[in-house]
């Protein structure tokens, strides 16, 4: 507890489940149940809050002053120190973190320069809650346990939802002008897209008009072709005709041709023989 609380003075109460602040106005103060004017930091005190129900005010919140401008952080870093682990820590890490009157489970998203943590080992570390955002501040102390692990640190950055959030801002911004340059793009790609359809259909044109040219150039090749096929079956009829209308009359030569020479052999053996 800072500062000074005094009655029907306005504040904001939170935070809710959302992160958000709400405006109250505290109707009493009251320390050791005797109404006062003011509570001072370090005075154990009970205040009245106008038209705030029991159910809506959990363990955790806080009351500051409207001039603060108070914000909710579902995430921070801190310089801690393992006093005591059985094993190693890895991120995913979920401890009871305590801080004040904030007692929640929150993970450990990332260690810096460091892989794992043991004990004795010093480290900044980045928790984020699990449940419910918190008021952090930085300087404030936490202690974080789990089982018998047990560590302690300092909250160095209270609210690293910005660095969330800028991260994100440029990560959408780049899937922005990735998505406008390929808007930009589209048009031209739709022309090259149909320019090569074109292209394309003319090629299948200019190959089907060569197609015809060579069936329209084929058929004289057929039938020069089948005119010269005739021509050869022709021919070899008119030889073998020839040579079957010539076949009598050759035999007939040979036949006289024997004949004589029968004839010349007589003569000669004739010759021989003695008178």
């Amino acid at each position: 507890m800072a500062g000074v609380v005094e009655s029907n003075q306005n504040m904001y109460l939170g935070p809710d489940g959302n992160g958000n602040f709400i405006p109250v106005q505290v109707k009493s103060v009251h320390t050791k149940r005797i109404p006062v004017r003011q509570a001072v930091a370090g005075q154990s005190a009970g205040f009245a809050l106008k038209k705030i129900k029991r159910s809506t005010i959990r363990k955790g919140m806080v009351l500051v002053s409207i001039d603060s401008k108070p914000r909710a952080s579902w995430s921070f870093t801190a310089e801690v120190i393992i006093l005591y682990h059985s094993t190693t820590i890895h991120t995913n890490y979920q401890p009871v973190i305590q801080c004040l009157t904030m007692r929640q489970s929150a993970k450990i998203v990332h260690i810096y320069d460091r892989d794992v943590l043991r004990t004795g080992d010093r480290a900044k570390v980045k928790f984020r809650f699990l449940y419910n955002p918190e008021y952090l501040k930085n300087g404030m102390r936490i202690i974080f346990r789990e089982g018998r692990c047990k560590g302690i640190g300092i909250i160095t950055n209270a609210n690293c939802d910005d660095e969330d959030t800028t991260t994100a801002t440029t990560t959408a911004t780049a899937t922005a002008t990735t998505t406008k340059d390929v808007k930009d793009k589209g048009p031209k790609e739709e022309e090259k897209s149909k320019n090569n359809t074109s292209d394309t259909q003319n090629s299948t044109k200019n190959k089907e008009k060569e197609k015809e040219k060579e069936k329209e150039t084929n058929p004289t090749t057929t039938t020069t072709a089948t005119t010269t096929s005739t021509a050869t079956t022709t021919a070899t009829a008119t030889t073998t005709k020839d040579v079957k209308d010539k076949g009598p009359k050759e035999e007939e030569k040979s036949n006289n041709n024997k004949s004589d020479d029968s004839k010349t052999e007589k003569v000669k053996d004739n010759e021989k023989k003695p008178k």
